[in-house]
């Protein structure tokens, strides 16, 4: 079934059962490279209407784009939360309703730079974590779910590698018309 590809074109996020040092180099290095990947998909498009959606129904490449920074930011914050507190409580967020604020529909540059620059930042902290660090863990607000930094990394590096593949398959749906 065509749409439900395009909604998880590299399938649904699967939790590790085990996460080691390895996974987490690879999880970091994929965290790293989200926004070297994202202006290579930019750039070899340049005649691209990036305000149109990827699938009927979905946001726009703009607002997917945005979308990535928003979430990493989060991500991050929730991170240095989990770091300097006992299992904290983070706040959620409405990434529907973020994505119809102003900025979301701003230039795509300014998400790109901010997505860089924070996931620079984020890997020099988490290149500099110990191990029972990856094990401290926050209670997410949805289910009071209780997660690792282990596998919050694992989370986000899926996340950026399925929005990529969401906007890869969508322009070669488009070019393929």
């Amino acid at each position: 079934m065509q749409s439900k590809y395009l909604v998880y074109p590299i399938g649904r996020f699967q939790p590790p059962a085990q996460i080691n040092e390895q996974d987490i180099s690879s999880f970091i290095e994929r965290i790293k490279m989200l926004g070297i990947k994202l202006i290579s998909v930019l750039n070899q498009h340049p005649n691209m209407d990036w305000t149109q959606s990827y699938r009927p129904g979905s946001w726009t490449y703009v607002q997917l784009v945005h979308h990535l920074s928003d979430s990493h930011m989060n991500a991050f914050i929730r991170f240095k939360w989990t770091l300097t507190e006992d299992n904290p409580l983070i706040k959620a967020y409405d990434e529907n309703a973020w994505a119809q604020l102003p900025d979301a529909h701003g230039p795509m540059e300014d998400a790109v730079h901010l997505l860089n620059a924070l996931h620079h930042k984020w890997s020099i902290l988490m290149e500099g974590m110990t191990r029972e660090q990856w094990n401290r863990t926050y209670v997410h607000p949805e289910g009071l779910q209780t997660r690792s930094l282990a596998l919050t990394s694992a989370l986000y590096a899926w996340h950026g590698d399925h929005h990529l593949a969401q906007m890869e398959q969508g322009i070669k749906l488009i070019d393929e018309q």
